[in-house]
């Protein structure tokens, strides 16, 4: 993502003095890719390419797991509890994960002090229940090259392994919370094995967890809110959640950035006006006979605009950029994916007043629809395999659901 330099720095004097800090914006502000970049750039994690999980990924984890966890033994290896969350990376959601990136030298000074994280997924309700989240945090904590010590302590001591076992982590969440992670780590750090300075653990999409509450048991922000305090002081935590989910974080002292109102932040209106810029100037530098050329990717875009009574693509560009600044209201996911369909010839600017760009997200979703849907006969075709992926609590193989659709 172009800019955001600015956030991180934000994030690094503000965690010196609080506990946790919280970003807070509504959808397609960049909050999930704040936290990917983070996860990236952080010592001793492996850069995985975006996209979804295979099918035997995602039977390595998730609600497939859990049905299974009640034949499991109660205690496993050290190797399979440090393996356990390492495809979760991949598929997270990565809608804007193609924005470009961050500004190096922030992102990645920060990222040096993450040792844990953990995405809520919507489309993956496991990810957004209590017993996931724990494992998941217990997991990343072992291969965090800052907690060698922790690897060492769980490795010697069983009955820490008992307490992460997936069984236990079901059945007392709580216990393996304090039990497993933060009494070992309050130990390590009384003796001098674990750094002072502040570790991050990171916490995407909050509000995800509210959409999969458990039938019984605390959900992962209220589990949160009474056990944070347990972990050493210098364990941070950097969430984040939308802004009419914003409560859900005021049961802890947190620290809040918003990051969805341009109007009262002049570093948003820079990102957003950077990587509009970045992308109506996008270009790839080709060598011909030793000679270097600077080539548009999409020089069509503005070129049969009129302005002023000629076609000026310059000068439609800037119009260009001030309308979509405009309508995004600093909104990335917007600003991508109307600039995707400009480039994409799907989109086409003739008038300077630019009025086929959508007023706002919904809109923009309401056309994509419609683009891809263009009859009522073509979406009917569809529907069935909308509505069963719609209803599932975790993503379903390609044979999984054509076994469903054969069913109706």
């Amino acid at each position: 993502m172009i800019g955001r330099s600015w956030l991180f720095e934000e994030i690094a004097a503000r965690i010196s003095s609080v506990r946790t800090v919280a970003i807070v914006g509504d959808a397609g502000f960049g909050k999930t890719t704040i936290i990917d970049d983070l996860v990236k750039y952080s010592s001793g994690r492996k850069i995985h390419s975006a996209g979804p999980r295979s099918p035997k990924q995602w039977s390595a984890m998730g609600m497939g797991g859990y049905a299974r966890s009640a034949k499991m033994s109660s205690s496993m290896s050290l190797h399979q509890l440090s393996s356990t969350p390492s495809t979760q990376f991949q598929s997270h959601r990565n809608l804007t994960s193609s924005l470009g990136e961050f500004d190096e030298p922030s992102v990645a000074k920060l990222a040096t002090q993450v040792v844990a994280y953990h995405f809520c997924q919507s489309d993956n309700s496991a990810t957004c229940l209590v017993p996931e989240f724990v494992r998941s945090i217990a997991a990343h904590l072992l291969q965090s090259p800052q907690l060698r010590a922790y690897q060492d302590y769980v490795k010697k001591n069983t009955q820490v392994q008992e307490y992460l076992s997936p069984q236990n982590c079901i059945k007392d969440s709580h216990a393996a919370f304090i039990d497993g992670i933060c009494f070992p780590l309050q130990q390590l750090t009384g003796d001098g094995l674990i750094p002072r300075s502040p570790l991050l653990i990171l916490i995407d999409s909050l509000d995800s967890a509210e959409l999969h509450r458990p039938d019984f048991g605390p959900t992962i922000p209220i589990f949160l809110s009474k056990l944070v305090s347990q972990l050493p002081p210098q364990f941070k935590l950097v969430l984040t959640v939308r802004t009419q989910m914003r409560h859900l974080v005021d049961v802890m002292p947190t620290s809040i950035i918003s990051i969805d109102n341009i109007e009262t932040n002049a570093n948003l209106l820079n990102d957003i006006v950077q990587y509009c810029s970045s992308r109506l100037q996008k270009g790839i530098i080709i060598k011909f006979k030793r000679s270097s050329y600077f080539l548009f990717v999409a020089p069509f875009i503005c070129s049969e605009v009129i302005v002023n009574g000629s076609q000026d693509r310059l000068a439609a560009q800037k119009l260009l950029l001030q309308r979509l600044v405009e309508r995004s209201r600093g909104n990335f996911l917007y600003m991508k994916l109307v600039l995707d369909l400009i480039e994409a010839r799907r989109l086409t600017l003739r008038s300077s007043t630019f009025s086929v760009l959508p007023n706002d997200l919904n809109e923009l979703f309401a056309m994509l629809s419609n683009l891809q849907f263009p009859t009522n006969a073509s979406f009917e075709r569809a529907k069935p395999i909308l509505a069963i992926c719609l209803a599932t609590l975790y993503p379903l193989r390609d044979t999984h659901i054509y076994q469903a659709i054969q069913v109706n």
